[in-house]
């Protein structure tokens, strides 16, 4: 018998809504013994860098550094046609002005601060958990914040404004859909395994296109702050074909991601693949 796999994902609520038949029972998990583990996302991407987790979301900036160890899979994924991370202000900055500002970023690992950088270079970049970004501006001690998650859709209600749209102008710049994050596996698992978890993670997806309001209160044991209408949006926004099976330009996406970092020297070289090839 295969030994325990520690499957482990965020609570956002596009996570709790793809992986709510999987870990309920709501579909077979075809004989692999899972250990299921909710955790923020940047404390799953610095824990990737020590491969503490069998599976495990990861942002794809993140997913790139620990690819010489991790292989993505290519269900499960976060991307968006058109629309990313916003960069906030309580002032009324340009993007002009962000080569003499402070600007929070929420962490090193996501993919949202790579972003970011490759776009821009401020005075100074301070990396704060995800959802301090906001706090950390209102407090002055950062001019401007890159945010993400369901803050994206609740920051004017708090009296930010919108700088820009680092999502739309990826697109632009690119046009490709943002690649935000991903499923990666050990490499060290058997491939079959792998290939297994990545069907299961389809399955469980299409149980939730299915029955969408059946994975309700999963999403919202780990959201019990966030309202109805944001879930909604958050899920509506994240959860896509892409999150069903990444395309080639999914895949040429997290490549531009890849390879910058490789030029940077950021990001350790590979000679693998950094998805999987065969579904089963």
């Amino acid at each position: 018998m295969l030994k325990e796999i520690t499957f482990a994902f965020s609570p956002c609520p596009n996570d709790t809504f793809m992986f709510d038949a999987l870990v309920n029972g709501k579909i077979d998990k075809e004989g692999l013994n899972f250990r299921f583990v909710v955790e923020d996302v940047e404390r799953l991407n610095e824990k990737a860098i020590n491969e503490v987790y069998d599976v495990s979301k990861l942002s794809i900036h993140a997913f790139c550094h620990v690819a010489v160890d991790y292989v993505g899979l290519t269900s499960g994924g976060a991307f968006c046609d058109d629309f990313g991370p916003v960069l906030v202000s309580k002032d009324n900055y340009t993007q002009e002005d962000i080569k003499n500002l402070v600007v929070a970023i929420p962490g090193l690992f996501t993919s949202a601060a790579y972003i970011f950088r490759i776009f821009f270079n401020p005075r100074k970049f301070l990396p704060v958990l995800f959802s301090d970004v906001e706090k950390v501006v209102f407090e002055g001690k950062a001019d401007m914040g890159v945010i993400i998650h369901e803050n994206v859709f609740s920051f004017h209600e708090k009296g930010l404004k919108e700088v820009l749209n680092l999502g739309k102008l990826w697109q632009e710049r690119f046009s490709l859909p943002v690649p935000l994050g991903c499923i990666a596996v050990r490499r060290s698992l058997p491939g079959e395994v792998q290939k297994k978890i990545n069907n299961l993670i389809q399955k469980s997806l299409k149980y939730a296109f299915e029955n969408p309001t059946d994975s309700y209160n999963f999403v919202k044991r780990y959201a019990p702050k966030t309202s109805d209408d944001i879930i909604k949006k958050h899920i509506d926004t994240y959860v896509n074909a892409y999150s069903l099976q990444m395309n080639q330009s999914a895949f040429d996406a997290v490549n531009i991601l890849y390879n910058e970092g490789v030029m940077q020297g950021d990001i350790q070289e590979i000679n693998e693949d950094l998805f999987i090839k065969d579904i089963l």
